[in-house]
């Protein structure tokens, strides 16, 4: 269903209870036999690598980015998604929506078109990944605005404008979205060294016009 489709693939050790599933460059796992949520918002039960802050954006991303459809029907659909089961419910019926099986997750309009909603739209995770903390600055520190480039073999080079107190992992994701990569796979140099996400810009002393090489695996 244009951008909400995901790819699935099952863990060898944990095929009957666990299932992988990726959105773009966004990774999750999905229980089988556990379920989250209650009424027409229950969904199996998820859990992702990914901060609490990378999720919200990916279901930002997931709302922003639907075509197919109505467009009138997405906001519902996005409205009902932060309401109440009880709540969501009454919206969806009085829209016109049809909920198969009773729940969100799989929902057809009046015309016939056909809306799949992820689990990570519709709850809350049962387990996140841990947000590493960015060892202070130097006490001469000064917050300022850079441009900067970054410089892959495989594309063209890549200029964003940023705060120099950015952290490496938030840059990483920002480039991997606009090259379509996975961040995970990605590794950022800065004058021989590697630098690492839990760092920001300013720790490896970058200045606007500086080139960070990257490797993209």
């Amino acid at each position: 269903m244009g951008a909400g489709c995901t790819c699935q693939s099952s863990t060898p050790t944990e095929s009957r209870r666990v299932r992988v599933q990726r959105m773009g460059n966004f990774t999750y796992m999905v229980h089988e036999n556990r379920y989250s949520g209650q009424g027409c918002k229950r969904t199996q039960a998820w859990e992702t690598t990914a901060t609490r802050e990378e999720v919200a954006k990916k279901c930002d991303e997931f709302w922003n980015t639907q075509v197919e459809g109505n467009e009138g029907v997405w906001n519902v659909l996005r409205a009902a998604a932060s309401q109440s089961p009880g709540q969501a419910e009454q919206l969806l019926k009085a829209s016109g929506l049809r909920l198969m099986n009773g729940l969100m997750t799989l929902i057809y309009d009046d015309r016939g078109n056909r809306y799949e909603l992820p689990p990570f739209v519709l709850n809350q995770a049962v387990k996140y990944g841990v947000e590493k903390s960015s060892p202070g600055l130097p006490e001469n520190h000064k917050k300022k605005t850079i441009s900067i480039i970054l410089r892959c073999a495989r594309f063209q080079d890549f200029q964003v404008t940023l705060s120099n107190e950015e952290l490496i992992k938030n840059l990483k994701l920002n480039y991997a979205e606009s090259k379509q990569l996975d961040p995970l796979k990605l590794r950022f140099f800065y004058c021989g060294r590697e630098m690492k996400d839990e760092f920001k810009l300013a720790h490896y002393k970058v200045e606007s016009q500086v080139v960070i090489q990257v490797l993209a695996l």
